[in-house]
């Protein structure tokens, strides 16, 4: 665009500011200096001449925002700037609301910079120039509009290389490249400022916020800060649904940009209707010009919302529903007061809000390019990131596009700034237009250029959503991974090698590398087995196989589920495990009935994440192996989960009822587990001994050191239960018994008991017998419940 067709994209009067009936009048204090000199000369000689004219008081008292740059989550940056702002314009503004109520000036007033605009005579001006709180009455003035830039007819493309349906500023720059890893602005709200958009234009309606696919929800997702439009204005005045009213800066000057950030259109032949940096984000918008024209307060009001959306009729105001990104495709030509604008990005930035803002269009033509043509705001400031524009076939600076240095504030303290910030295409970006919901066209300008970088700022927040609300690190981003531009222009004593340079500033953006970088740096979890453990001994025993897994990383892992291993291939389990904060843990356990698997060593291994549901830190630290050696049990069914035998006994086994007490055997149950149990009321051996559990003989060796294995579960009150060995000779004949465990019925839960014993000379085999009562128990009764029995021969 030309110059005064990019710098006409301004503001106009705002609408939303703090009600005089909130705020505590407090008495008029004057100053100590003469008031005129408080006062642009411009207002005086109007009020001098007599009438109303419109200004700008601009107050002294500032917001204390320090304490957001201390806070890690955007909503909270967002939620303390607004209380900061609104806190302090309440606080101050009473005195000059009061002056201007008794001059019978009307007015409006803000919070993202602490300002009153109004409209009044000499009476209203001096009044509040008189107030200590006033720093300073500036002038409000009005753009100007000049031819707009030619746009391609709707539906047309600008490349004759339509294999792709992606346009060809996105190759450039290699946003196709982020989409391919997944990277397409998901979760991320971009905005922008304009001269609104053609909501319902097939590229655009799916990305609106405000549209579910049935009904549309206007509410914090659109705002009209045109109030008083002039009569042929398409949109009228405050639209309660979004418009774009521009028929002059290109058919859509607002619809244009916002397609650029997010745009997706249906697939034709002929045409690259893949038209956005970012697909999947969603947009909101506030329309601050009428037909491009507009005034400083418009600017306000659009800001004020954006930190602080409000519903369509202004009420409600929420800073958790800001965007991440605005895109400021326009420039102040008009009068603006110097501090205010800066106030807002400065306000904005606070708040976490990223702002992409073109550079200019006021470079020149052809080879005769003007250096330190950066000239108005926001572009000019610190505080903006300021784009500027490059072609997308030869990727070289467009003419127009505007250079650097700017020089800013006053001696001794001026600023010699290096802009602008980044580069990205601006010559014949192809986008929607406001027309018709499928019209296309191309437009050039840095208005075109910005919102590549709006979109690239929605690219690397959903590469690593941590990055929203953090606009410094997000701008580190963008200008690291900037493909270098040099350049000979020498603006501002630039040498041919020096980068930044004032002509493509960092360089022109690459969105592959930037969300590489971002997604290289991003906190993720870290799941690893911290430690892995299995108990029991023998082959029979049900072993529990426990392993912590530990988050080590530096954010939330999601559910997961842990795979155990034996020997690398037979999995036990795959463990659910639930979601873990950064430095916590779970232990997930599984059993293993080890009765069927060969004696020896076997190697345990427990994989945290197996499944890969979780994106961690590091892929390859997630296993830890142990080593858990089955010894062979010369108990046959020592876990009794072989199937009964002819007479419903576990098999290998007999049990033997007495008058003191029964035996029974549990095939099963609401666990799976079977078990052999007794039951009674006590016995006497010389009456009716006591009830138990033999096994049949196992054939031993004299001399062999063996290790008796049993865990019991007993309930009521009764004499111990016993575990152990007769002793069997050459011919089966019964040569010595050995009580070797004894255990009190009030165990809770399952305790495995274990005991030596050594064969002694002439026995060739042994039984083992589980005994329910001691025989001398007579009154007291109880259950008492076997399971896992072995005998080890010790290596």
């Amino acid at each position: 665009m030309t110059r005064r067709t990019w710098a006409a994209l301004a503001a106009m009067l705002a609408a939303f500011g703090l009600a005089a009936t909130a705020v505590a009048v407090a008495s008029a204090t004057t100053a100590t200096v003469d008031w005129r000199g408080k006062v642009d000369q411009s207002v005086l000689d109007a009020v001098t001449a007599g009438g109303d004219v419109e200004f700008f008081v601009y107050l002294e008292e500032k917001a204390d925002l320090g304490g957001a740059a201390s806070m890690t989550s955007k909503d909270a940056k967002g939620r303390y700037v607004y209380e900061q702002l609104t806190a302090t314009a309440r606080s101050s503004q009473g005195a000059v609301i009061a002056e201007l109520d008794r001059a019978g000036a009307t007015h409006q007033s803000f919070w993202v910079t602490n300002a009153i605009v109004a409209r009044g005579g000499l009476a209203a001006v001096e009044a509040v120039a008189s107030l200590d709180a006033v720093q300073h009455v500036y002038e409000v003035g009005a753009g100007e509009l000049e031819r707009p830039v030619p746009v391609d007819p709707p539906g047309g493309t600008a490349s004759t290389d339509v294999s792709l349906t992606v346009f060809d500023s996105l190759v450039r720059v290699n946003a196709d490249d982020a989409w391919a890893l997944g990277f397409r602005g998901q979760g991320v709200v971009v905005a922008g400022a304009d001269t609104g958009v053609r909501w319902t234009h097939e590229a655009l309606i799916g990305k609106y916020r405000g549209w579910d696919g049935t009904t549309a929800v206007h509410d914090y997702n659109w705002h009209d800060a045109i109030h008083n439009p002039d009569p042929s204005n398409v949109c009228g005045a405050s639209s309660p649904t979004p418009c774009d009213d521009d028929t002059l800066l290109g058919g859509g000057h607002g619809t244009h940009t916002v397609g650029t950030i997010v745009g997706s259109g249906v697939d034709r032949a002929g045409q690259k209707n893949e038209i956005g940096m970012a697909p999947d984000a969603q947009w909101i918008a506030c329309r601050n010009m009428s037909h491009g024209l507009g005034a400083i307060p418009t600017y306000l009001e659009c800001m004020e919302w954006f930190i602080a959306p409000r519903k369509v009729d202004g009420t409600a105001p929420d800073p958790a529903k800001s965007p991440d990104v605005v895109n400021n495709s326009w420039g102040c030509v008009e009068v603006c007061p110097p501090p205010a604008l800066q106030d807002t990005l400065r306000a904005s930035r606070a708040a976490g809000i990223f702002y992409a803002v073109s550079a200019g269009n006021d470079g020149g033509e052809g080879p005769a390019w003007i250096c330190s043509s950066i000239y108005h705001p926001l572009a000019r400031y610190p505080e903006a990131f300021s784009v500027g524009a490059t072609t997308w076939n030869t990727d070289s600076i467009a003419d127009f596009s505007s250079r650097g240095p700017v020089l800013l504030g006053d001696p001794p303290d001026q600023l010699l700034l290096t802009k602008p910030n980044i580069t990205a295409p601006g010559v014949s970006i192809r986008s929607a237009l406001r027309a018709n919901d499928s019209a296309y066209g191309n437009l050039s300008g840095t208005s075109m250029a910005g919102p590549h970088v709006a979109g690239l700022v929605a690219l690397i927040i959903s590469a690593d959503p941590s990055l929203a609300g953090n606009v410094d690190r997000i701008e580190d981003i963008i200008e690291e991974t900037a493909v270098r531009k040099t350049t000979t222009e020498l603006c501002g004593g630039d040498s041919s090698t020096r980068i930044p340079n004032n002509t493509y500033g960092w360089g022109r953006i690459d969105a592959l590398a930037a969300v590489s970088l971002a997604d290289q740096g991003r906190p993720r979890p870290d799941l690893q087995v911290t430690s892995l453990a299995a108990s029991g001994k023998g082959q029979g025993a049900k072993a529990t196989i426990s392993a912590t897994v530990s988050n080590t990383g530096t954010a939330l892992a999601g559910p997961s589920r842990t795979e155990i291993l034996v020997d690398g291939t037979k999995v036990l389990a795959l463990a659910s495990t639930d979601p873990l904060a950064p430095g916590t843990s779970q232990t997930v356990s599984v059993e293993w009935k080890t009765n069927h698997e060969t004696p020896g060593d076997h190697v345990i291994t427990a994989t945290a994440d197996r499944a890969g549901e979780v994106d961690e830190a590091s892929e390859t630290n997630n296993s830890a192996s142990t080593t858990y050696v089955v010894r062979e049990n010369k108990v046959r069914n020592g876990s009794f989960e072989q199937d009964t035998d002819a007479n419903g006994q576990p098999d290998d086994w007999s049990g033997q009822s007495t008058g003191a007490g029964s035996v029974s055997y549990t095939d099963g149950g609401s666990d799976g587990a079977r078990s052999a149990s007794t039951a009674g009321n006590g016995g006497n051996a010389a009456l009716s001994g006591s009830p138990s559990w033999t096994s049949s003989p196992i054939a031993v060796t004299p001399g062999a050191v063996m290790d008796l294995e049993v865990s019991v579960l007993a309930t009521g009150t009764s004499s111990p239960a016993s575990a152990g060995l007769v002793y069997l000779g050459p011919v089966g004949e019964v040569v010595g018994r050995a009580s070797l465990i004894t255990a009190p019925l009030l165990t809770l839960g399952f305790a495995t008991l274990e005991q030596a014993a050594t064969i002694p000379a002439g026995v060739t085999a042994v039984q083992v017998v589980l005994t329910g009562f001691a025989p001398t128990d007579l009154a007291t009764g109880g259950t008492t419940t076997f399971d896992a029995v072995g005998l080890f021969e010790r290596t």
